[in-house]
């Protein structure tokens, strides 16, 4: 599973399945190799034989993941919270706790609730200082507040405990809407050292680099093959959204319709799909599922990104819609 090499991963939980059937910890290898492989009914079935478990060993942060990506984000956040309350009662390690504090975090600022969402970060910060995931979330949330100075803080400190891409990435566009352009460049430029860094890298972060490229107009063609490559080992939503993207990105918008259209069949709220959905819908020439799509984007988050967010309102302005207030 940390290599993502998925079908591997899937079949050894299975092995150990078949000699220790109640190894109920394997049925979670199950369900996340089944998630990442797209398969999203036979994750539930695996979820489901540890539910009847308690304390530290209930699948809380599992589940979230299911119901957030079967359109259930309420759901998924009270999922989450009970993740946290067992943590902290069962004494689970630090870095746990933290993992679900900042989880929380991340889909509260899915749903728009960016003060709610600082305050989970900040809790997993109080049980785990520096855990960078939080670091980043909070970043995050301080950029679509407007706070620019402590999101780049946030992020400096994310990339000084470990430099993922998305890290880079996400310190790049704060410093673009700033007018930092070098700074930006210097960060994207990391980016691409990161996921090129060595082989296991381009197996872990094909989906991440080509998505930056998409969302920066960088080596579109590069971002379609490493799309293609990753959905040769990765069908879950999200690997189909970025090769909907890259199709778009490369003039192929009615294309872009199979994939987008599969990545949304569950009903994720996520606005990053709504988002890619209205743009492919529009250049499809479908502009009323288009205008429905950047609406639902901007509802869940006006502010969902740096940069990508202002282009959503610019192209609900050009189809017509009326300009949001403040």
């Amino acid at each position: 599973m940390a290599r993502h090499e998925f079908r591997q991963a899937l079949a050894t939980a299975r092995d150990a399945l078949a000699r220790a059937p109640t190894e109920l910890s394997a049925y979670g290898i199950v369900g996340d190799a089944e998630i990442e492989l797209g398969d999203y009914a036979a994750a539930e079935a695996a979820y489901e034989r540890m539910r009847a478990l308690t304390g530290a060993a209930y699948p809380h942060g599992r589940l979230a993941m299911l119901k957030f990506l079967k359109g259930d984000p309420a759901g998924a956040i009270a999922e989450l919270r009970r993740a946290v309350a067992a943590g902290i009662q069962d004494r689970q390690p630090r870095e746990n706790v933290a993992w679900a504090q900042a989880r929380l975090g991340t889909l509260l600022f899915q749903t728009g609730d960016l003060a709610a969402a600082a305050r989970a970060h900040e809790e997993a910060l109080a049980t785990l200082p520096r855990y960078h995931r939080a670091l980043a979330g909070l970043a995050q949330v301080r950029a679509a507040q407007g706070r620019y100075p402590d999101a780049v803080d946030l992020y400096r400190q994310a990339l000084g405990v470990i430099p993922l891409p998305e890290y880079a990435a996400g310190l790049g566009d704060v410093y673009t809407k700033t007018g930092r352009a070098d700074e930006a460049r210097r960060q994207y430029a990391l980016v691409e050292y990161i996921g090129l860094l060595n082989a296991l890298n381009k197996v872990l972060y094909n989906r991440e680099l080509a998505l930056f490229y998409l969302d920066h107009d960088l080596k579109l063609g590069d971002a379609l093959a490493l799309a293609r490559k990753e959905l040769e080992v990765r069908r879950d939503v999200y690997t189909l959204d970025v090769l909907a993207w890259a199709l778009y990105k490369a003039g192929r918008a009615g294309e872009a319709l199979g994939p987008m259209t599969e990545a949304l069949r569950l009903g994720t709220r996520d606005p990053r799909l709504l988002f890619h959905a209205g743009m492919i819908h529009r250049a499809a020439g479908e502009p009323e599922r288009a205008r429905e799509s950047l609406r639902a984007a901007l509802a869940l988050n006006p502010r969902f990104h740096p940069l990508q967010a202002d282009v959503a309102e610019q192209a609900l302005r050009e189809l017509g819609e009326p300009a949001r207030q403040p």
